[in-house]
């Protein structure tokens, strides 16, 4: 199966922190995630990530089987 790391846009920072769901309920997948990296596996994805004050980013995104990913938010980065 395919992982793919990114990185968030304000998860890097001091206070900040991100996060990567998939799923809702009872069914939810939350990602793996080391610093400001989220490790994701194919699917349907909604990730975010905050500064710990105001600054908020969220989007949904596709990653697929090939390691490919659509939709990625402003400021967020795949690592090749």
């Amino acid at each position: 199966m395919v992982t793919v790391k990114i990185y968030s846009r304000y998860g890097g920072l001091s206070r900040g922190k991100c996060w990567g769901r998939q799923g809702t309920g009872d069914a939810v997948r939350w990602a793996d995630k080391s610093g400001s990296a989220l490790y994701l596996t194919p699917g349907r994805w909604v990730v975010g990530s905050d500064d710990g004050f105001r600054r908020k980013d969220r989007g949904d995104i596709i990653v697929k089987d090939d390691g490919t990913v659509d939709g990625l938010p402003s400021g967020w980065r795949k690592e090749d």
